[in-house]
Order: structure tokens, then C-alpha cells, then sequence
């Protein structure tokens, strides 16, 4: 049996930090995708990136408008998740000149 006391559990703590710490910087942060265009991003943040709801962009996906994305996982109904270029690509292509309305 195996007790702990705050003695073993403060020896613990100092053997374990920098493994956690190794390990913690490791893991890519949500401001590291800025600089990967192939990066996945979540319904929300494509939703931000459009000036949208996210319910917006669910409701054009069951009509078959806004930008293409990916289902990932291997659950009943997996996320959606859609390229952060693609998405910046189809805001782009939308983008009007009021000057050549004239």
C-alpha cells in the first residue's frame, strides 16, 4: 500500500516539473496556428474569422453554402473543423469594391 504524506508528494512534484514542463511546451497553442495556413480551427473560430455565428455557418453546411470542411474523428456525428486558408480564402472572395458599383 502506498501512502502519501506531503513529504513524497513534494519529492514528486520536483522530480516530475520539468518532464510537465517539457511536455506542456510542446503542446501547440491556439495563437501557433496563426502561422500555419493548413492548420484545422473549430466551427466557432471559422465562424469569428467570417463575422459570424457559428449556428450560421451550421445552417449554410446543411444547405450546401460556405466554405468547404472536414468532419474528423471516428464518432457517430465527428466535429467539424475546416482549413484555416480556406476559410480566409472564401472571406476574401467575397470581398466587393464599392467604386465599381458606380
Amino acid at each position: 500500500m502506498l501512502i502519501l504524506t506531503n513529504r513524497n508528494v513534494a519529492h514528486l512534484a520536483a522530480r516530475l516539473a520539468p518532464q510537465i514542463a517539457q511536455h506542456l511546451a510542446a503542446r501547440p497553442r491556439p495563437g501557433d496556428l496563426a502561422g500555419n495556413p493548413e492548420a484545422l480551427i473549430t466551427e466557432a473560430e471559422a465562424a469569428a474569422l467570417l463575422g459570424l455565428r457559428p449556428s450560421t455557418l451550421c445552417s449554410w453546411r446543411s444547405r450546401g453554402h460556405g466554405p468547404a470542411y472536414l468532419r474528423v474523428g471516428h464518432k457517430r456525428r465527428p466535429p467539424v473543423r475546416y482549413k484555416r486558408e480556406v476559410v480566409i480564402a472564401y472571406r476574401d472572395a467575397r470581398e466587393t469594391d464599392p467604386e465599381e458599383k458606380l
